[in-house]
């Protein structure tokens, strides 16, 4: 019996953690997964369609006072509007 076992990749990483946590950052992606290119991962999730949105934060080092920039990630949910709404176009 053959078994061939998926790869998994940064992309399944990242979507896994999105999914567990809803959010990431450049850090969390380097210091759990040694994932470096995190924005060209997110940048294939969004063209598959998943929905994730990019907020820009900063951080003020305590011990140098230096300020940086960063990506923080966030997965949201797909919204199901149900059976009660109709579309009109008049």
């Amino acid at each position: 019996m053959i078994c061939h076992s998926k790869k998994i990749t940064q992309k399944d990483i990242v979507l896994r953690h999105l999914k567990e946590n809803k959010k990431i950052s450049s850090w969390n992606a380097i210091t759990k997964y040694r994932i470096t290119r995190l924005s060209d991962v997110i940048h294939r999730l969004k063209k598959e369609g998943y929905h994730i949105t990019t907020t820009m934060k900063t951080h003020k080092s305590s011990t140098t006072g230096k300020t940086s920039n960063y990506a923080l990630y966030t997965l949201l949910d797909n919204v199901d509007i149900g059976g009660n709404y109709e579309l009109s176009l008049n």
